[in-house]
């Protein structure tokens, strides 16, 4: 489903597998920032600086994230939500994420 979605998009990118103890150390010795969506984390998404290099960590609605990332991304985040909602759908959330990070990007370079 997620390749049919795509609409071919994946196979202009590269996309690559590993297990998570392995993403963190690459993402470490590069320097890039993890920041983990949680609707139990304390900061808003929008409290955060994206200008650097970032990792967006999201879990799927149905799981969240796993226990690892919980523990192990440098930054939680989460999406203020109005009424009893306590998720979002993961493409939503990450497209708010995603946006917040381009906002940020185009004024930093004003």
């Amino acid at each position: 489903n997620v390749i049919r979605a795509s609409t071919g998009v994946i196979f202009s990118l590269p996309v690559v597998e590993a297990p998570s103890e392995d993403v963190l150390a690459w993402l470490q010795t590069h320097g890039i920032q993890t920041v983990a969506a949680s609707p139990h984390a304390q900061p808003f998404y929008t409290e955060v600086d994206y200008t650097r290099s970032t990792a967006l960590i999201v879990g799927a609605e149905q799981y969240g994230l796993t226990d690892f990332w919980m523990r192990s991304a440098g930054v939680q985040v989460r999406i203020p939500m109005l009424g009893k909602a306590d998720s979002l759908n993961v493409a939503s959330a990450t497209t708010i994420l995603l946006f917040e990070a381009v906002r940020q990007r185009h004024l930093a370079r004003r």
